[in-house]
């Protein structure tokens, strides 16, 4: 019997998600025995060519620019103006706080998107939906057994792809991969056109689809929604383990990561949305604990992500021999230096003006489950919610509420004491946790296995 046919469409590369790409690879090369893979990717608008390390038992990665080819030449010959033009634009909108070096709110991004992108419905990478549905569609002419689709999210976009594949060729049997609600996702918060063309469609897709995937921790509240809005439609749905970490990246990891003893070091991993999840209060709660001589003088606290605007504020505090933002890094590479570090930093912050904020304070992103891979202390800086209750698991002294000053001194005092104390360090029973990226390949495994014989 042919191996069943599994079509991946979905956004694999990210300049800014290093994660996300290393862990699909890894889900496929556990699906590659069982199943015949291919995916349809679109490049990352500065990728010149596709990354060495792929899975042997990928069957055959597609890629397309998005862009189209004269766009794409236009941007990379002119992109150092484009970035200047963006920056000018995000400062015009932000320059009410630049006094704070805060990030733009979602309120202010709600204004730029609505003045600069009106008409992108679903999301801003609507021009994928067209070209992605033009490759999916030969790799699936090329063999019409028995095959599955999957269309993974973010973006959005590639929802409409599997809806138009769907509608062609009802043969096809089509998963929904949410990692977020769709029709309630806080980026349609300010647009009332984009809300109610989302429900609208989301009852489409999930009609047509014969699988939900939603991965725990992501999407708040899935039973409780699907209840609410699209009770018929819940026979469909498949909650996955989290995307978590890969047990043998971290057990590599840590046998290459070297300590260094003679300083106090915290690390964050990852990107800041504004509102309330900035690193602020954070900042000005370490240079409030130095001047006080809580935190040792060889303190160093890095970010790894989009966070470089911050600098500015770090210099003002006089933490420039303290605070260092960097670039992105490897997804490996970064997984080495949280094993370096002394305490992993997680700050997840209230969307504020969401009528759904609270629900948010649910959400569980797989930098959280990587950090306790690692098994360091983690200073959670959230809001009350699953997220806070997961952390208080392992570390019931290191959580502080966003925006409040008193508690965030008080978490990192907590953490110092215990190192003062040399306290043992907390031994997680990894196999116990199921927040493996192998626990998630397994379920995925399994709900393939089964759509295939249905």
């Amino acid at each position: 019997m042919p191996k069943t046919h599994v079509i991946f469409i979905t956004k694999l590369f990210s300049a800014q998600a290093k994660a996300r790409q290393y862990k699909y690879l890894k889900v496929i090369q556990h699906l590659g025995s069982e199943f015949r893979i291919s995916v349809v990717t679109p490049k990352e608008i500065e990728q010149q060519e596709e990354p060495q390390v792929l899975p042997g038992n990928l069957t055959e990665l597609v890629t397309y620019n998005y862009l189209g080819y004269f766009s794409r030449y236009c941007y990379l010959k002119y992109r150092e103006r484009v970035r200047k033009t963006w920056h000018t634009i995000n400062q015009w909108f932000t320059r009410g706080n630049r006094q704070r070096q805060q990030a733009p709110t979602s309120l202010q991004n709600s204004r730029r998107r609505a003045l600069l992108f009106p008409y992108l419905f679903p999301d801003a990478y609507i021009g994928i939906i067209f070209p992605a549905f033009l490759h999916a569609r030969k790799v699936f002419l090329a063999n019409r057994l028995n095959t599955i689709i999957v269309t993974g999210c973010y973006p959005f976009s590639n929802l409409f792809v599997g809806l138009i594949m769907k509608n062609l060729y009802p043969q096809i049997k089509w998963i929904v991969e949410l990692r977020d609600p769709f029709a309630n996702n806080p980026q349609l918060e300010n647009n009332r056109l984009w809300a109610a063309l989302a429900k609208r469609f989301e009852h489409l897709i999930f009609r047509s689809a014969d699988c939900i995937w939603i991965y725990e921790g992501w999407f708040p509240d899935p039973h409780k929604y699907f209840l609410t809005h699209h009770s018929s439609q819940l026979q469909k749905i498949c909650t996955l383990p989290p995307c978590g970490y890969d047990e043998s990246l971290f057990e590599d990891a840590k046998k290459q990561a070297k300590q260094n003893t003679s300083q106090f070091r915290i690390i964050y991993a990852g990107n800041f949305y504004g509102g309330n999840h900035t690193p602020e209060e954070f900042l000005r709660a370490v240079s409030e604990l130095l001047d006080e001589g809580t935190l040792p003088d060889t303190t160093r606290v890095d970010f790894y992500g989009n966070g470089s605007h911050y600098q500015t504020l770090a210099d003002t505090l006089d933490l420039n021999q303290i605070v260092t933002f960097h670039e992105f890094l490897e997804y490996k590479s970064v997984i080495t230096e949280m094993f370096q570090s002394d305490a992993l930093l997680w700050i997840h912050g209230r969307l504020t003006n969401h009528q759904s904020a609270n629900d948010y304070s649910d959400n569980l992103p797989s930098k959280l489950f990587d950090y306790i891979g690692v098994g360091k202390p983690i200073l959670a800086i959230c809001p009350e919610g699953k997220g806070r209750e997961l952390v208080k698991k392992y570390w019931p002294r290191f959580t502080a509420s966003p925006g409040n000053h008193f508690e965030i001194k008080n978490a990192l005092t907590a953490i110092i004491e215990e190192r003062n104390n040399k306290e043992p360090e907390k031994r997680i029973d990894l196999h116990k946790t199921g927040l493996s990226l192998q626990d998630n390949s397994e379920a995925i495994y399994k709900s393939l296995k089964f759509l295939s014989y249905s």
